[in-house]
């Protein structure tokens, strides 16, 4: 029986092993959910309301959580037999953390710095309202000065005065007080408020009660600016179920790749292919992604209005079902299970080549990470595009493509462990060069780093491993590393 068929376009002819196509097409749709999900990801939590300082710590007080979470999972894929099981498990859980995430309610933070604050009088039910749109939730105080009366043209003003009413000159009082916002429903909506008059204003505002149905209201400036939370009112707690969920999201995420690195390995000696045969379906994938994610972020946005970034997770989520589902067809033969690996892992700790490699895998994982993190953001703060976004985040799939297939070359003409220097050396020269970004188009050109930090420093990671792994604990190294790495 022939297991291959010929993929004729023009003069070029592609076999492809007809086993190996579920398996391709499950690397190119998570792939592209991944690279979509990452494009917006930090540009959602920014549009969330979180800070920087809390974009560090729900990504860096739980790595330990992480590794060890990561940790048990390696070591089922070889002990349980089940790769495929653990695959759509975690397919799950991070499609469901990412889509809790998407109803959790923002966490903003705003100070409100417009001083001028209108005052409604409504002498029905003695009750006063303001338009002015400042916290959402909780009940503030705001300090007033300088109110000005303004009436419509149809009031007649020179009777307002009359009688026992002493006008202040142009109109303006000078004396501060406090107005407290309650019963605030939303953005659009007039907040009702209660005046708190000083002693020496109450008998002036009192007076002129008489004459709020002439159209006329009170003007102020504000004395301080006011802080406070939108959509919130307890948003430390909300904070830390968001930290939660992303601890969730990146443990999970980065399981499904760490259990396709294993899959790929043993597929592609089963299907007599080459790993970087099988990561060319990821590069491509990795290629369409953000451009996937760019139009589900268009699709999701009303025209005229901010761009809604949890589109972004919806084409991950949908990504994810259908890469599950293909999943279930890949077939995935029995991974024989490894054998004293308590004894095989004393065995490594004690040689030195592992213990620098480990090492230096850290510390290429936080230049890793830090990239990942804050690049995207730093792009925001600059006012990047959607497109543009889809766009820089593309090239470095596209970068890569041709070095697949030079890799071996690179290797035998560097080795292994130049190329991890490179790393470092190509990872400082792009943070120089991100760091005099005032415009966003010049990360085309930088996204050429990833030639080295990724496609080619991954597959030296790979070969490496083999290198310093006792026989039967390759693919335990394999999934440790890349834990180590991308949970940094």
């Amino acid at each position: 029986v022939n297991d291959y068929f010929a993929l004729n376009i023009g003069c070029l002819s592609i076999s492809v092993h007809k086993a190996s196509i579920f398996l391709k097409i499950a690397l190119f749709l998570w792939t592209s959910a991944s690279s979509g999900i990452m494009t917006f990801y930090m540009v959602f939590l920014k549009q969330a309301g979180f800070t920087i300082k809390e974009v560090f710590l729900a990504h860096s007080i739980f790595p330990l959580i992480q590794v060890l979470i990561a940790s048990s999972f390696v070591v089922s894929p070889n002990k349980c037999d089940k790769p495929k099981q653990i695959l759509i498990l975690n397919l799950i859980l991070t499609s469901l953390s990412g889509l809790t995430m998407t109803y959790m309610p923002s966490v903003e933070t705003s100070k409100y710095e417009n001083h001028d604050f209108d005052l409604f009088y409504h002498p029905q039910n003695e009750t006063w309202t303001t338009n002015e749109t400042i916290c959402d939730g909780e009940v503030k105080d705001v300090y007033l000065d300088s109110c000005s009366l303004k009436c419509s043209d149809k009031a007649d003003l020179k009777y307002i005065g009359h009688g026992n009413i002493i006008l202040p000159d142009n109109n303006t009082l000078h004396n501060s007080f406090s107005v407290s916002l309650n019963n605030f429903r939303n953005s659009s909506e007039v907040c009702s408020v209660s005046v708190n008059f000083s002693s020496e204003t109450t008998q002036f505002y009192s007076d002129y009660k008489n004459w709020w149905n002439y159209s006329c209201y009170l003007s102020c400036s504000k004395t301080d600016d006011v802080t406070c939370f939108v959509g919130v009112t307890k948003r430390n707690a909300f904070v830390i179920i968001y930290a939660i969920l992303i601890t969730i999201f990146m443990i999970t995420y980065s399981n499904v790749f760490r259990v396709f690195d294993v899959t790929m390995i043993h597929s592609a000696k089963e299907y007599k292919a080459t790993y970087e045969q099988l990561r060319l379906w990821t590069n491509i994938g990795a290629l369409a992604g953000p451009f996937l994610a760019g139009i589900a972020v268009k699709i999701t946005t009303i025209s005229g209005h901010q761009n809604i970034y949890s589109g972004n997770f919806y084409a991950f989520i949908f990504l994810c079902v259908f890469t599950a589902v293909t999943v279930c067809k890949v077939q995935i033969h029995k991974i024989e299970p490894a054998t004293k690996i308590w004894e095989k892992t004393k065995i490594i700790s004690k040689s030195p080549d592992a213990m620098v490699f480990f090492l230096v895998l850290f510390l290429l994982g936080t230049s890793w990470g830090f990239n990942s993190m804050y690049l995207n953001w730093y792009l925001a703060e600059i006012e990047t595009t959607v497109f543009l976004f889809s766009i820089i985040n593309s090239m470095k799939s596209l970068y890569g493509i041709p070095f697949l297939f030079l890799s071996k070359w690179f290797f035998k003409k560097m080795g292994e462990t130049s190329i991890f220097l490179q790393a470092f050396t190509v990872y400082a020269t792009a943070f120089f060069g991100y760091s005099f970004l005032q415009t966003a188009w010049p990360a085309l050109l930088l996204e050429i780093n990833t030639v080295f930090t990724y496609h080619l420093l991954w597959e030296a990671v790979m070969s490496f491993c083999n290198i310093i792994s006792p026989k039967g604990l390759v693919d335990i190294i394999n999934m440790s590393t890349g834990s180590l790495h991308y949970t940094i």
